[in-house]
């Protein structure tokens, strides 16, 4: 059985750190991709939103994956 949305979106943050919505549809066909970031801050994970813009202009969202030594290292 194939792993839902929401592990393989958290085993790619934990692994690269950080996933936009390209990336999503191109390795796991998650079109919601804000939707799954979502329940995984529900579930206490955090996850930041960084917004950028392409050089024609259109934006996008980066989520960023902080695990607790990030955070613990970001704090000292």
């Amino acid at each position: 059985m194939r792993p839902n949305h929401k592990a393989q979106i958290l085993e790619h943050l934990q692994r690269h750190k950080t996933i936009t919505g390209l990336e999503a549809l191109d390795k796991f066909h998650c079109y919601r991709l804000s939707s799954v970031i979502h329940r995984l801050r529900r579930d206490g994970h955090t996850i930041v939103t960084h917004d950028k813009r392409t050089p024609d202009g259109g934006q996008y969202a980066l989520y960023q994956y902080h695990s607790e030594s990030t955070m613990k290292e970001t704090a000292q």
